[in-house]
């Protein structure tokens, strides 16, 4: 008796709503995002944006890769710059010191083996790596760290002749360092 009921009350608020020229189409659900919940994920992480800047359109800070990776290893920083290693036999050194505990995200051009040690020679593990980004063609390896405060060396490795490095705060995409 109930359902019957129910199905009377449908009819004639369907019925009286077609009489009063309301449509009886459902309403089709919002594609915008409401407060609290997330939008879609984008393609890339954003600091690949900074990376692909950097890598395209310097500016560019030439510098000879060191023989070892000790104190006279050339340094490089987190400025907002390109560097470009020269490497004798595809392979040298840089040194970066992490002013900070955090995450750091390196990415080079062309395609290159980068290994992370610190100042008393132990591996650091990579936390993630990439041979590219769909951000751009320019990133041709994209390397993540956690780094302590400190001093730390890229063993770097690659056919070519030169490889370009940009280093970022993995967490800072507006790149305010």
């Amino acid at each position: 008796m109930n359902t019957r009921l129910l199905l009377a009350c449908l009819l004639t608020t369907a019925t009286l709503s077609a009489c009063n020229g309301a449509s009886t189409t459902a309403a089709k659900p919002s594609t915008a995002p409401s407060a609290g919940t997330p939008s879609a994920a984008p393609a890339f992480p954003p600091i690949d944006n900074e990376g692909c800047e950097h890598l395209q359109k310097g500016p560019a800070v030439a510098l000879s890769g060191g023989a070892t990776a000790d104190a006279t290893a050339p340094e490089f920083k987190l400025d907002h710059k390109r560097y470009d290693v020269a490497l004798t036999g595809g392979k040298g050194f840089i040194k970066y010191q992490s002013a900070e505990a955090k995450e750091y995200v390196f990415f080079t051009s062309p395609t290159a083996t980068v290994a992370v040690t610190d100042a008393s020679g132990k591996a650091v593990a990579l936390t993630s790596s990439a041979p590219s980004s769909k951000a751009c063609s320019d990133i041709q390896g994209r390397y993540t760290a956690k780094l302590g405060i400190g001093v730390y060396y890229l063993g770097l490795s690659t056919t070519a002749s030169k490889v370009s490095v940009v280093v970022e705060d993995a967490n800072d995409p507006g790149g305010t360092d």
